[in-house]
């Protein structure tokens, strides 16, 4: 085996996994939940926004199923597709129908249902309910009754599609048609009147995704403000816990200083003792130097003589 076939061999296993490593991971967006099938079997639900999810290669497979407003159109030429009326006209029509899938019974759609099978049911009874509805109607009454038709339609295939894990939202009839030149006036009106509809109904899809977006706008100002009171609640129990700090050394503070008071007053206490002390020891010093007589008394002093002195005189 030559250079250049080693290269082309070695080149062709880099992009054999590369393409595996890519296969390997499915994203789930936060419009949608995953279903997982390992060997064949349901394996377990991804929740809808998990991102990025791994599958074993060659062993796992993952189904997304959108949650969000989901629209089926459905053409009926005028012909062997096409209704006839009360009158015996025989019309065309151009519908859609609009559901969503329901969340908690993801399993169950991949389990025994695919999209194509589905929409190929809608296809077909949306025909039959049409043609049963619109039997009941003259040609005459299409315009005007188109939304009472309509609703009419709906509960037909809400009945009809019962099996289904979805939920209809409603069925829109965006169009009828007939052939020749059969009142060009009533059909100039109807088609602006259907026009008008169908944009009622793109309207209603925009604002079911619009309400989607509030809801996650909600989300994330819960999760803003659950952010804002964690930090709320941190700050303040720091704030407590400085203030019992501060508290504990005012605290300390107020028993040193009482106790240097106390210790001083101890000194001072002492203190006198010391010189009470001090003051006896003294005393005591002169007293063991004393000679027994008062101060002043001493061999010099003269005693007074009275004997002269006529007492009788002395009043």
């Amino acid at each position: 085996m030559n250079t250049n076939t080693k290269i082309i061999i070695l080149i062709a296993a880099i992009v054999a996994i590369f393409a595996l490593a890519l296969g390997s991971f499915t994203c789930v967006e936060p419009t949608e939940v995953g279903v997982v099938k390992t060997k064949g079997s349901i394996s377990g639900t991804i929740p809808r926004g998990n991102g990025y999810t791994f599958k074993i290669p060659f062993i796992q497979s993952i189904t997304t199923i959108p949650l969000d407003p989901q629209k089926d159109d459905f053409t009926y030429e005028v012909g062997d597709d096409g209704a006839i009326t009360k009158d015996m006209q025989t019309v065309g029509v151009s519908t859609s129908i609009i559901y969503v899938f329901n969340e908690d019974e993801a399993e169950n759609f991949v389990r025994n249902y695919t999209r194509s099978s589905m929409e190929s049911f809608f296809k077909s009874n949306m025909k039959t309910s049409l043609k049963v509805v619109i039997g009941k109607y003259s040609i005459y009454d299409l315009t005007k009754e188109t939304d009472k038709i309509a609703e009419e339609v709906k509960k037909l295939m809400e009945k009809k599609c019962a099996k289904f894990p979805i939920t209809i939202q409603d069925v829109n009839i965006s169009n009828w048609d007939w052939t020749g030149d059969f009142d060009n006036q009533i059909k100039e009106t109807m088609i602006k009147t259907q026009k008008e509809k169908t944009a009622k109904a793109d309207v209603e899809i925009e604002k079911a995704n619009n309400e989607k977006k509030v809801v996650a706008a909600r989300a994330q100002l819960q999760a803003d403000s659950a952010t804002y009171l964690n930090a709320l609640n941190k700050a303040q129990n720091e704030l407590e816990i400085a203030k019992k700090k501060a508290e504990a050394v005012v605290v300390a503070a107020k028993a040193e200083a009482e106790a240097m008071i106390a210790k001083n007053k101890a000194i001072a206490a002492n203190y006198a003792i010391q010189q009470s002390a001090w003051k006896h020891e003294e005393t005591m010093a002169r007293l063991e130097k004393w000679n027994g007589k008062m101060p002043g008394a001493d061999a010099n002093t003269i005693t007074p003589n009275f004997s002269g002195i006529n007492m009788s005189k002395v009043e």
